[in-house]
């Protein structure tokens, strides 16, 4: 018996462009490490993100955008020297992250096997997270 596969809808170039900008940008904006913060060790990792963030805003308005001489920092309403350049940076980083996914993806044709990884990897991360978890809690009904 034959069975009818249905296709699947090959995605114009400006449509993977966007795609692609729009998911690294959203990722960029929503740092979801900080959400986390009563989770062990995300707050060492959200200090060490806006470190460099600081850092690399810092520098990006110093040599390219030019904003202010000094940047005045954010106080809440995100109209701020700072916030300004945060977004520039933000943009240009999603820009430069699309034209390289898009450049590696055409040099290298996407196999089956990649894909495959690709969607296994948050499940195995899952795993490994929860067997490192209940590995560390003491068993209680373990006779010593």
């Amino acid at each position: 018996m034959n069975t009818i596969q249905p296709e699947t809808p090959n995605w114009s170039i400006p449509r993977k462009v966007l795609f692609r900008f729009f998911l690294v940008y959203f990722c960029l904006s929503i740092v979801p490490w900080t959400w986390l913060g009563d989770v062990p060790f995300t707050n060492k990792i959200a200090q060490a993100y806006y470190l460099l963030l600081d850092s690399c805003v810092n520098m990006a308005n110093k040599y390219v955008f030019h904003i202010k001489d000094r940047l005045v920092p954010v106080n809440g309403s995100g109209d701020t020297s700072y916030g300004w350049a945060q977004f520039y940076l933000t943009i240009c980083t999603a820009g430069i992250a699309c034209i390289i996914w898009t450049f590696i993806t055409n040099a290298f044709p996407q196999s089956k096997s990649v894909a495959y990884s690709i969607r296994q990897f948050p499940s195995h991360a899952f795993d490994v997270g929860c067997i490192r978890l209940f590995h560390s809690i003491p068993n209680i009904h373990r006779s010593t």
